[in-house]
């Protein structure tokens, strides 16, 4: 649900297109990324827990017209001095619950971002097994999802960190297909299954709009308006090979490829 992601994959001109409104942007974008690429290389996976915080590319409501490169997990303002255990802790929000936590609220009114991924991974059950799944859109696009950010400044230090959080909402029916963690679906109360909130590229102005949402029911309208499951049409869900090998995350090029399963041959899921 959204831990795991894949980006920078593609080539950096695609992105800067998909985004950038005129050629003179759109080249300005593509320069950015490469910049970002010769750092970071393709990522074809990141683990929000990771010891070592992802870098990841964003988009935020301060700098609405260029991609910026920030570390996945928000650092509380309170935070007396860098703490990754503490990071890792705030690395995903319920949109629904946004606005009524401490550790989110002022990011979700004041601080909106986009990150750009060119998908993410989910595990589904199946007899006992659990199945790697790539989630990427139909048309091998990059996807914009919703996210709050956070400037962490460390003045003992002289260092000033900007960090995300990734938004969810609940599932859509592919969603709820895949992710059915047994264990998940015994919890009470708990939300059967959810995905990130993917913003379709006519809300992109929406969610970066920069105007400070005090009204209660402004900030309602947001959830409602953008904070919704993609549609099941728009997407492409497939079995990929194995994520880990023992402890070890695997980055390289076969991880979100797609790869065939006898388990689920015998039993095709109802969407796939």
């Amino acid at each position: 649900m959204c831990y795991r992601v894949s980006y920078l994959t593609q080539k950096a001109v695609k992105y800067a297109k998909h985004y950038g409104e005129s050629p003179e942007e759109v080249s300005k974008l593509e320069k950015q990324l490469e910049v970002f690429k010769t750092k970071i290389n393709a990522v074809y996976q990141a683990l929000a827990q990771d010891i070592v915080a992802p870098e990841v590319p964003v988009v935020t409501n301060e700098s609405p017209r260029e991609f910026q490169l920030f570390n996945w997990g928000i650092v509380p303002a309170w935070a007396k001095e860098y703490d990754d255990n503490l990071r890792r802790r705030f690395v995903v929000s319920q949109s629904e619950e946004m606005f009524n936590k401490n550790i989110y609220r002022d990011a979700a009114i004041e601080k909106r971002c986009l990150i750009m991924i060119d998908g993410y991974f989910d595990h589904h059950h199946r007899h006992g097994k659990t199945f790697p799944y790539f989630i990427r859109h139909k048309n091998h696009d990059p996807l914009f999802v919703a996210g709050i950010w956070s400037r962490w400044t460390d003045a003992k230090n002289d260092l000033e960190l900007e960090t995300f959080a990734v938004l969810t909402t609940r599932g859509n029916k592919k969603m709820q297909e895949i992710h059915n963690n047994p264990e998940m679906l015994k919890r009470q109360h708990s939300v059967q299954s959810r995905m990130p909130v993917i913003v379709p590229s006519e809300l992109w102005q929406t969610w970066l709009n920069p105007n400070v949402l005090a009204d209660p029911a402004d900030q309602e309208k947001i959830v409602k308006d953008v904070c919704l499951p993609y549609p099941d049409e728009l997407l492409e869900t497939y079995p990929t090979f194995p994520l880990n090998k023992g402890r070890e995350i695997i980055n390289s090029e076969e991880v979100g490829q797609p790869k065939e399963y006898a388990e689920l041959k015998t039993e095709q899921l109802g969407l796939f």
